[in-house]
């Protein structure tokens, strides 16, 4: 370990030698037998598909108490998203299936503590802006990388409506989905707010960023992550299926 600026807490300190932008049990399933996992690259109007041995880290840039921080996030996002026992010290969280007239269908999660939640998203999205790794090039969050940081360090996820998050599901409509890892890419609504793109092993999530001219539209903040400690995940239609994502990634030709 060397000593050094953490890039959370600002103070000089021993930093660890290997932070993951995007935790491993997140693209765990990903891994082959081999231990090599499927990417996909953005490059223009071109997809470039290739695999990769591990999930990308930085060296440097936290010390071991702002690592040890993000972790009780990490800890607490790992076990709502991909199962596990909360423990005795956090409320039960309930689950119901919703299936509204347009065929639109979402898992509304109540009991979710917002805090801990959000502030494991938003640390991901952080992490990958502060990053310097190829893989995150498209993530800069310019003064906004500032406001979160002090949010992650505070322990502060702020309101609903500060940089709301949808978690979309495509774990019914396809097992391809289930295989990759896309690069993330930056989006503008139809409102003209910016929003950065993750989408990993079946899950997709959507970092809307704060704009000071534009409101979040409410259909957006309907479905993010509340305050009232409601989480909604909208699963992708099932007629988004794997020969639909092999033509939008360029996977037609390539054998998983």
């Amino acid at each position: 370990m060397k000593t050094g600026i953490c890039q959370l807490c600002l103070q000089e300190k021993l930093l660890c030698k290997k932070s993951h932008i995007i935790p491993a049990f997140m693209y765990q399933n990903l891994l082959d037998k081999d231990e090599y996992m499927l990417t996909v690259e953005f490059e223009g109007n071109n997809q470039k598909v290739s695999k990769q041995r591990s999930g990308e880290y930085e060296s440097d840039i936290l010390c071991k108490n702002c690592e040890g921080l993000i972790s009780i996030y990490e800890n607490y996002g790992a076990k709502v998203l991909y199962g596990g026992s909360l423990g005795k010290k956090e409320p039960r969280i309930t689950t119901t299936l919703y299936k509204e007239p347009s065929g639109v269908e979402y898992t509304q999660c109540n009991g979710v503590n917002y805090t801990k939640l959000k502030l494991f998203l938003l640390s991901i999205l952080w992490k990958a802006s502060i990053s310097n790794r190829d893989y995150f090039e498209n993530v800069d969050l310019t003064e906004h990388q500032e406001i979160i940081r002090i949010m992650i360090l505070n322990n502060n996820p702020g309101k609903s409506n500060d940089y709301p998050i949808l978690i979309f599901s495509f774990l019914k409509a396809s097992t391809i989905s289930e295989q990759i890892i896309i690069h993330p890419y930056v989006n503008i609504s139809r409102e003209g707010i910016t929003f950065y793109n993750f989408q990993i092993a079946g899950f997709m999530y959507q970092f809307y960023i704060n704009n000071t001219t534009v409101s979040h539209p409410e259909d957006i903040l309907a479905c993010t992550i509340s305050e009232d400690n409601r989480l909604k995940i909208i699963h992708s239609k099932r007629d988004l299926g794997d020969e639909m994502i092999r033509k939008k990634y360029g996977l037609a030709n390539k054998q998983l």
